[in-house]
């Protein structure tokens, strides 16, 4: 099995999240040319379907040659709708091309394999092609399929498999049947049904009969069928008694309201694309109407009422996409159960401190988007759920500030809660007023890590050099990644990049910081390299080594640090004895650096 650095992991989910061409490129960078003996062959278990069935395809790879090969799947598949490296186009006989259902998907990696084909033998994937194209007319469409098999095409180009297929529209008493045949075959494990392509109109009738009897699958298929009917039915079920059951139903909904998102009205919730944002977007815009909002509003406050975090959560994504400034109440009640939970101390290195506990993130969001729709705080408000969400609303605004937001920071800057501590120091304006330094500064000791990455952030960003001291404390003393990382990035932008680099080659053969102390000296390397793999866990004489090299190059190399200079990679300046067994990188061109050494075979 194949691992990826994380480095290589980074740029390969770039790749894919933002769209690679359909050429392809190999996965791997040293990966061999396409064998000369494989063949891929396409095939469907029946000449034609109902649109709204499930359909494989068989993706067949097959040795024609002399000699055996490797082919590499997999890796490509966590956090997204479908495997990324295969490319499917469909085709239809006016030549128009069958639409891409998720255009944002790309995977966060995961395991993968590698079976050897033997000359004669033949392997077996099987591809759900609707997660691929979206057939929503009937016709015959041309299927081809190519997956880059962990090979590069610079000699031959990748195998493409082709088959034809023909799609009928089903009547009401077809659907009926296709829906019956998907609940009696659930059990499939090489085939199993996808009720979430159950788009049509049509197959509205038999999913919704199910669906009221608290089956989820139908009500799965019911969350893709694109009609206003369909939204009315998860309405009326989001109402339900069963509460379980309700709130699925309610969730389900909510995957066809006007994300603020869409419009960029908001930013991401994360790093990565939401790989279903596109079908998200077309139902909001083929199956929501404004007339179902105040229905779906009250439902909102019901659910924000509520004690369990996923169904808070539910109401405050309501609020958040079709909310008005007579719900922001409710959410301020709910701001205000949940940071009673937060009356903690992040600092334990494993603490998740890249965000609040949940559920306020999406409450957050809420209020952000109902001041967005004039909501805003009556003044000489003290309620801490209306502090923290000025105090979020104000995150990276230019000053200055009110009087009311200087009464609410001083009431609140040493607040029993992390939330509220971390959401004040993120509203101090840049350039900091000389007043609030101190703030600044005491939030670089809490700790809190949270709080104390909070701090960094508007360290960095304020360009005052009084902040790099304790900045490199944190670096010296610290053992939290992220608020490492962020102690590192802000001693980087107050322009302490030598003093910054000191620091980490003083913790390189501590416990656990060989990985992070090489992150902390990547920026005394130009034109960074395509990947790298290493070990971290060395013997602590090899980190002694490492160390004591990377001294004698900083006081040989100060001056030119200190200025600004990069070195590259395979230069005179960077010799393998500073990266010894813990770094070996891809460059450019394919090629490792350190290169391995010659064996004796090889010598000879």
């Amino acid at each position: 099995m194949k691992l990826l650095t994380l480095f290589s992991l980074l740029l390969a989910v770039s790749a894919m999240s933002f769209g690679a061409d359909a050429s392809h490129n190999a996965f791997f960078p040293d990966a061999p040319p396409v064998p000369a003996g494989a063949k891929v062959t396409v095939e469907f278990d029946r000449a034609e379907y109902f649109l709204g069935e499930t359909v494989y395809a068989s993706f067949i790879i097959e040795n024609t040659g002399a000699e055996p090969f490797q082919i590499f799947l997999g890796s490509d598949y966590s956090g997204s709708m479908r495997a990324d490296r295969f490319r499917v186009t469909a085709t239809d006989e006016a030549g128009h091309e069958a639409a891409d259902p998720f255009p944002n998907a790309g995977s966060m990696g995961g395991l993968g394999f590698e079976p050897t084909i033997k000359p004669g033998e033949k392997h077996t994937e099987k591809v759900p092609v609707l997660h691929y194209r979206r057939f929503d007319h009937p016709g015959r469409y041309t299927v081809r399929i190519s997956h880059d098999l962990g090979w590069n095409q610079s000699g031959r180009p990748y195998p493409v498999g082709e088959a034809t297929i023909t799609f009928r529209e089903p009547d009401a008493a077809q659907a009926e049947q296709i829906v019956a045949r998907m609940e009696n075959s659930r059990g499939a494990s090489d085939e199993p049904p996808d009720f979430s392509v159950l788009r049509l109109p049509i197959f509205l009738a038999p999913l919704q009969r199910r669906a009221e009897t608290g089956d989820t699958k139908a009500l799965e298929g019911l969350g893709s069928v694109e009609s206003r009917e369909a939204t009315e039915v998860l309405i009326r079920l989001a109402k339900g008694r069963k509460k379980k059951f309700a709130l699925q139903a309610a969730l389900t909904l909510n995957a066809r309201l006007p994300d603020p998102e869409f419009d960029k009205k908001l930013p991401r919730r994360g790093m990565f694309v939401d790989a279903g944002m596109e079908s998200r977007n077309r139902l909001a815009t083929v199956a929501w109407d404004e007339p179902f909002s105040p229905g779906v509003r009250t439902l909102a406050v019901q659910f924000l009422a509520d004690k369990d975090q996923p169904s808070v959560e539910c109401g405050a994504f309501m609020i958040e996409a079709i909310g008005t400034p007579k719900e922001a109440p409710a959410v301020e009640a709910a701001i205000t159960r949940a940071l009673g939970a937060t009356r903690i101390v992040r600092d334990r290195p494993d603490s998740d401190i890249l965000r609040a506990p949940e559920p306020l993130p999406e409450l957050f969001r809420a209020m952000q988007m109902l001041h967005q729709r004039g909501y805003e705080i009556e003044p000489n408000s003290k309620g801490k759920a209306q502090a923290c969400a000025s105090f979020e609303w104000l995150a990276g605004q230019p000053g200055p500030r009110t009087a009311e937001w200087e009464k609410a920071f001083a009431l609140f800057r040493g607040d029993e809660s992390c939330v509220v501590r971390e959401a004040a120091l993120r509203s101090i304006p840049q350039p900091i007023p000389e007043k609030y330094i101190p703030a600044v500064m005491k939030g670089l000791t809490d700790r809190d890590c949270g709080v104390a990455r909070a701090a960094c952030e508007v360290a960095g960003k304020s360009g005052d050099p009084r902040f790099v001291k304790p900045l490199l404390e944190i670096i010296a003393t610290g053992s939290h990644e992220w608020l490492l990382r962020e102690a590192s990035s802000a001693a980087y932008a107050l322009n302490s990049r030598y003093e910054m680099y000191a620091a980490w080659v003083a913790r390189m053969a501590d416990h656990g910081m060989l990985s992070l102390s090489f992150d902390g000296l990547q920026e005394v390397v130009a034109d960074h390299p395509k990947g790298w793999s290493g070990q971290t866990e060395l013997p602590q004489s090899e980190l002694l080594a490492l160390q004591h090299a990377w001294q004698n190059f900083l006081a040989k190399h100060e001056q030119e640090l200190r200025d600004g200079r990069q070195f590259q990679v395979g230069g005179p300046e960077l010799t393998p004895e500073l990266y010894g067994q813990a770094r070996r990188f891809t460059l450019p061109d394919g090629k490792e650096w350190p290169p391995q050494p010659e064996s004796a075979a090889d010598k000879r």
